[in-house]
């Protein structure tokens, strides 16, 4: 199991070809510039710059923003009910050192209630465990809202796989959410380059199709690594959510 360093390399479940040497000293201008390596947020959600997504009970899933304002709250029936509002935000919710989301194939799952994830290629969604669906994205960049009971990710198995993340975004399968001012989010396709939605910090939904307003920061490459690319796997039972913090230009 791992990963885990001996003699300065890191080790996965793969053995010796899945080692990476670790380096033992930085340049001043490695310590200045290097990312730490971690998916921010809390008990039951992430943390992308200003932005908080995630379960906000057993029946709310919200993304908002650190300055109190609400855009979005799907709700585990299946319905949307967007800002701007106030209520139902994370922004006083306690961070951890990580967040404590569970990877899985393509998709992040919070409190084991609720999935966030590339169904296929052409399909995103946010489903609950219960049976609904509460948003479909597409990569032409239309919404396809729920209630509905398709396109769900409780089907796709909990091994991480797919799934990387950087500064102010994390990346699943095809699919980035990220932050990109501080003031928008997006949800965008990269095989496609089609943003299906912009949250505003002011509790506002754009929607696209559209091709502006996204992330396209560097995957930590640590993260990559943790995602299976270099065959590494990551710390912890599969859901306990434990990842791996290491600086990101520390892999040599």
């Amino acid at each position: 199991t791992g990963p885990y360093v001996v003699d300065g390399y890191l080790f996965g479940d793969y053995g010796l070809s899945s080692a990476y040497q670790v380096a033992t000293t930085q340049t001043t201008t490695t310590t200045t510039t290097a990312q730490a390596c971690a998916l921010l947020g809390g008990a039951g959600f992430i943390k992308l710059g200003p932005w908080r997504i995630g379960e906000a009970d057993h029946n709310h899933f919200v993304f908002g923003t650190e300055n109190g304002n609400t855009a979005m709250i799907m709700r585990s029936d299946g319905t949307l009910h967007p800002g701007p509002r106030t209520d139902f935000n994370l922004k006083n919710r306690n961070l951890l050192t990580n967040s404590d989301v569970v990877m899985g194939d393509g998709f992040l799952e919070f409190n084991g209630r609720w999935r966030l994830g590339e169904v296929d290629s052409t399909h995103f969604s946010l489903s609950h465990v219960g049976g609904k669906t509460q948003m479909i994205w597409r990569s032409d960049g239309t919404q396809h809202p729920g209630p509905r009971s398709d396109f769900g990710t409780f089907t796709k198995a909990l091994r991480r796989s797919h799934v990387s993340y950087g500064e102010g975004f994390v990346q699943l399968g095809q699919w980035r959410v990220g932050n990109v001012d501080g003031t928008h989010m997006s949800v965008f396709a990269k095989n496609t380059g089609k943003t299906a939605v912009i949250y505003k910090a002011d509790g506002t939904v754009h929607s696209g199709p559209r091709s502006d307003f996204q992330n396209k920061n560097d995957a930590c490459k640590a993260a990559l690594a943790l995602a299976g690319q270099y065959d590494v796997w990551y710390q912890g039972s599969q859901r306990s959510g434990a990842v791996l913090t290491i600086t990101c230009d520390n892999i040599a």
